[in-house]
């Protein structure tokens, strides 16, 4: 009698732990991270501080184009997708040529600001960066400063 109890009681365990295996609950991650997949710059949500244009001679690039006034400082603005990515802080990127006339500055949250004024046209090269770890990144548009009423 003793060995049947023992053999059933392995047996109904065996079959408890292959039930619960087989209709058993999910392991399901409830705070998943969710990185940026894409990021892209966008029209001036607030107002009309500049819009993105494509010019007929670079129809496939962006252009944030603006005129120079002293003082000029405007933001740039863009989408992250998805929108409920965890960590949406993203980083703007600035390329200028090393033979530059004038100085643009583009801080990390798309504060542009020109830093100089002796320039006719400042163009500058920027991408948008992620910061959650999978740098996902925007394509590169220009920035370009017209100051056509420089008097130099």
């Amino acid at each position: 009698m003793r060995k049947s109890v023992v053999l059933t009681i392995c047996v109904i365990y065996i079959l408890s732990i292959v039930l619960v295996g087989y209709l058993g609950i999910k392991l399901a991650i409830f705070d998943p991270i969710l990185y940026v997949q894409s990021i892209e710059l966008i029209d001036d949500p607030y107002s009309d501080s500049y819009k993105i244009s494509h010019p007929p001679r670079y129809p496939d690039q962006d252009f944030v184009v603006k005129e120079y006034s002293k003082g000029l400082k405007f933001r740039l603005y863009c989408k992250v997708m998805p929108e409920n990515a965890t960590n949406k802080e993203v980083e703007f990127i600035v390329n200028m040529p090393d033979n530059a006339v004038g100085k643009l500055q583009i801080t990390s949250d798309g504060e542009v600001s020109v830093l100089s004024d002796d320039f006719d046209i400042l163009y500058a090269k920027v991408y948008i960066l992620s910061k959650d770890g999978q740098k996902a990144r925007s394509r590169d548009f220009t920035v370009q400063i017209n100051n056509f009423k420089n008097p130099t």
